[in-house]
């Protein structure tokens, strides 16, 4: 889903609600994979007392982000 989305922003050209969309759709899925890719290498080399707190914080941000996302205005450069 993250390169489709991604693939889908760069390559066409759409108008400019949508490419502000799948902007920040395409930067949400950049922080969900880098997220669980942290986890994912989390769980295979720490030890519990490590796994959880870091997987909490992890969320926690993760949440922070995607509402900083889609909360904030985009700032319209008109390109050539």
């Amino acid at each position: 889903m993250c390169y489709f989305i991604s693939a889908l922003f760069h390559i066409l050209k759409w108008p400019i609600k949508v490419e502000i969309f799948l902007q920040k759709i395409d930067h949400i899925m950049c922080c969900v994979y880098c997220v669980s890719t942290l986890l994912l290498w989390s769980y295979a080399l720490f030890p519990l007392k490590i796994q959880m707190p870091l997987t909490i914080t992890s969320i926690i941000l993760l949440i922070i982000n995607v509402y900083k996302i889609l909360s904030h205005e985009p700032s319209l450069v008109i390109q050539s």
